[in-house]
């Protein structure tokens, strides 16, 4: 049949996933670091921890307050254009926030014009995270009653740039591990073991401990 052309505008995705550090070494290999790829990946790796028994809960005016929100924001709409498309709503930033978002890009300008390789690279693209997240931030709050005149606060732009810092910090710590060589890698594991074994026993460890918890001795 004829070849059709599909034209999607702001096409854009977003994916969640996990994986563990040993698979992603091998799969996060230098072509896909040069081309990009690995840059525009925001990491979390939460330390391990041992796993306990709770009683907590979910409180009901917890549920009801994240159920008022999921649906107020299911509830913004976008604008229409001339032909009846549906296109997004600008939000501008309050006079305060963009203030601190030029300090912020003049100051994350410099940190990153003073890092290289790859780390460099992530943080030209977590720059764009932090008004991201304070958008995130600020519907997330402001949702039930969000006019489109209503800015980008103050706040909701420093916990972008928090959430932006703390990303870079966490980009670091993953790149350290999936580029780590065979022999460091073993290094960072006995080390991380004895960390684990001596949170269970007062900040000590004995060999015969850590030889009952690593099966290689």
């Amino acid at each position: 049949g004829a070849k059709t052309s599909v034209f999607a505008p702001r096409a854009a995705v977003s994916i969640t996933g996990g994986i563990q550090p040993g698979p992603l070494a091998r799969l996060a290999g230098r072509n896909l670091f040069e081309s990009g790829l690995v840059a525009r990946i925001l990491f979390a790796m939460p330390p391990r921890r041992p796993k306990v028994w709770t009683d907590r809960r979910i409180g009901d005016e917890v549920r009801a307050a994240a159920v008022r929100s999921l649906d107020a924001l299911y509830a913004l709409a976008g604008e229409r254009d001339d032909d009846g498309e549906v296109m997004p709503v600008v939000v501008p930033l309050s006079p305060a926030a963009r203030e601190r978002m030029r300090r912020f890009v003049n100051e994350w300008g410099g940190r990153q014009f003073e890092t290289d390789g790859d780390l460099a690279a992530a943080m030209a693209k977590l720059e764009a995270f932090a008004p991201r997240f304070a958008l995130i931030h600020h519907l997330t709050t402001t949702a039930p009653t969000q006019e489109d005149t209503n800015p980008v606060s103050l706040e909701s732009l420093e916990a972008g740039i928090r959430l932006a810092e703390w990303f870079v910090n966490e980009t670091a710590r993953v790149y350290a591990v999936i580029q780590q060589s065979d022999e460091q890698r073993q290094v960072r594991l006995l080390v991380d073991l004895v960390r684990r074994v001596a949170s269970r026993h007062g900040g000590r460890v004995t060999v015969a401990q850590l030889q009952n918890a690593n099966s290689r001795r």
